[in-house]
């Protein structure tokens, strides 16, 4: 995925947890070189705001929608055959 610039979709997975928030630490002192950055989380953490670059970004619950796919296109793309409960995938937030 890429925005209308070309420049590729992140994904940070566990971006409110310890680690996701040294990542976006570093991303906002990186040079620009990502388009859209989606932050995700677990469903309770769905719906938080965090802030990176300069701006605020509402964390999404984990979903294969995040990635703009489904979770058959996904399981294809990683090449596993893990079940959405082993994955950790909540049903979507809306």
């Amino acid at each position: 995925m890429t925005d209308s610039h070309g420049k590729p979709t992140l994904a940070v997975v566990g971006a409110t947890g310890a680690v996701g928030s040294v990542m976006l630490r570093i991303l906002s002192t990186r040079e620009d070189v990502w388009g859209e950055i989606r932050l995700v989380a677990s469903a309770r953490s769905a719906g938080k705001k965090l802030v990176c670059r300069g701006r605020e970004i509402e964390v999404r619950a984990l979903a294969p929608e995040v990635f703009g796919m489904s979770l058959e296109e996904l399981q294809r793309t990683l090449k596993c055959d893990t079940s959405i409960e082993q994955a950790g995938f909540a049903d979507p937030v809306r």
